[in-house]
């Protein structure tokens, strides 16, 4: 699930809010919000699932600055564990460059 709305107004936490106070209100609304306890309420589970994603962001420092810098746009490009397709060591935009003639001889030893 990915939602559009901001990850401090789910969690009702100030931008400046420290770790603890981010894992507090994850704790607080994920309670309030649990579809245990709201068996009979379809939204519980909706906005139980936006405290998670926000607290899963929010909680990671590299995550969250990449969230504070670029909002939602900035961690489409992030994977799961908070790396981008480059760090996970594939060639991207180097795999579509031009290979070099092996007929040309140059400092690199080509």
């Amino acid at each position: 699930m990915s939602t559009s709305a901001d990850y401090y107004e789910i969690l009702g936490i100030a931008r400046d809010a420290s770790g603890d106070e981010v894992k507090r209100a994850y704790r607080r609304l994920a309670i309030k919000w649990h579809p245990d306890q709201n068996p009979d309420n379809p939204e519980a589970e909706v906005r139980f699932k936006a405290c998670a994603e926000a607290y899963e962001v929010l909680s990671d420092p590299e995550r969250r600055a990449i969230y504070d810098r670029h909002g939602h746009a900035g961690l489409r490009g992030v994977g799961r564990l908070g790396r981008t397709p480059r760090q996970h060591g594939s060639a991207g935009p180097a795999a579509r460059l031009p290979r070099r003639d092996p007929r040309v001889r140059g400092v690199a030893g080509a």
